[in-house]
């Protein structure tokens, strides 16, 4: 019957230690929610009217990094593709995404609030904005974006006037 209770103990002090020593490990590092300040936003590098945010790292240099983009509405990107994969999820507004080398909206596909989207490398696509869009995306740095047709540029398009 000792041997019994003398392995409980054994086990219980096991688990104690264990828990103490997951507990305060650093790799389980909390932050509290309202002690994080969130970055303010810049003026996009290459897309007028747009805004980006770093979350982590550094987009233009090597390794992992996390951003959010933020575009007008009606904003149109032609066709381009990323040198490295990117991941991406919508977090507000609405991204309308195509694949392939030219324009062509019967290829595009409605990205929601919530929907991710996973980009391969070298991949052609082309994208416009339904209402202000703001995108989390994340990826291996440098990120490069290249264009298929170097003469045509992003551009936000006019909303048209109200039909009487």
């Amino acid at each position: 019957m000792p041997h019994k209770v003398l392995c409980r103990v054994t086990v219980f002090c096991l688990y104690f230690v264990a828990g103490t020593m997951f507990a305060q490990s650093p790799a389980t590092t909390s932050i509290p929610r309202d002690s994080v300040q969130m970055p303010q936003w810049q003026p996009h590098p290459t897309l007028k009217g747009a805004a980006s945010m770093t979350l982590a790292g550094d987009r233009m240099k090597s390794g992992m990094f996390t951003i959010r983009v933020k575009y007008p509405d009606g904003l149109h990107i032609p066709p381009h593709k990323h040198v490295l994969e990117l991941h991406s999820t919508v977090l507000q507004g609405m991204l309308c995404v195509g694949l392939g080398e030219t324009w062509d909206s019967t290829k595009v596909q409605r990205i929601m609030p919530g929907q991710f989207m996973h980009f391969a490398p070298g991949v052609s696509h082309f994208e416009y904005t339904v209402g202000e869009t703001i995108l989390q995306i994340s990826g291996m740095g440098p990120m490069q974006t290249m264009f298929n047709d170097t003469t045509q540029k992003p551009f936000v398009a006019p909303i048209s006037a109200p039909k009487k």
